[in-house]
């Protein structure tokens, strides 16, 4: 029987999330919240990008909404290869962030680029603007460019 073939952006997602899940980084940074925070984050954090960061969710969201939300549906990662992932991305893209003097558009093309060399060369190819979908939908689980705790005096 004939299977059809996968979806280039699914295989690009799940490729992704398996290569990112198996990373030996357990430590998160201290000052880091943990609760999602993406009206905090987009609108007053990065304020001077928040019309582009929301366009391009808007945009990539129409197109990768749904394979995101099946990979994560069928995803058998276990909750500590999960939590492993989310505290990886922390720190990764809060060190990219930092390099960049807080310019999350700089930072995103990096980190964008910096997956897809982890994914590694493979006959399977990879659809970027997925890659890119999943930075901007963990950004406002604020698993990437994670809000820091303030301290009110």
């Amino acid at each position: 029987m004939f299977k059809p073939r996968e979806a280039n952006e699914v295989l690009t997602l799940v490729r992704l999330i398996e290569v990112l899940s198996q990373t030996d980084e357990e430590t998160p940074i201290t000052g880091m919240r943990n609760d999602p925070d993406p009206d905090g984050k987009i609108n007053d954090r990065f304020a001077d990008h928040a019309a582009f960061l929301r366009k391009q969710y808007i945009d990539l969201h129409e197109l990768y909404g749904v394979a995101l939300s099946e990979v994560n549906k069928q995803s058998e990662l276990s909750h500590v290869r999960v939590r492993k992932l989310q505290i990886y991305l922390s720190n990764w893209s809060d060190r990219l962030l930092t390099q960049h003097r807080g310019d999350p558009r700089a930072a995103m093309d990096v980190l964008v680029a910096e997956m897809i060399q982890k994914m590694g060369k493979s006959d399977q190819g990879y659809d970027e603007s997925a890659i890119r979908y999943y930075v901007i939908d963990q950004l406002i689980a604020c698993n990437v460019f994670p809000n820091k705790i303030v301290q009110y005096a």
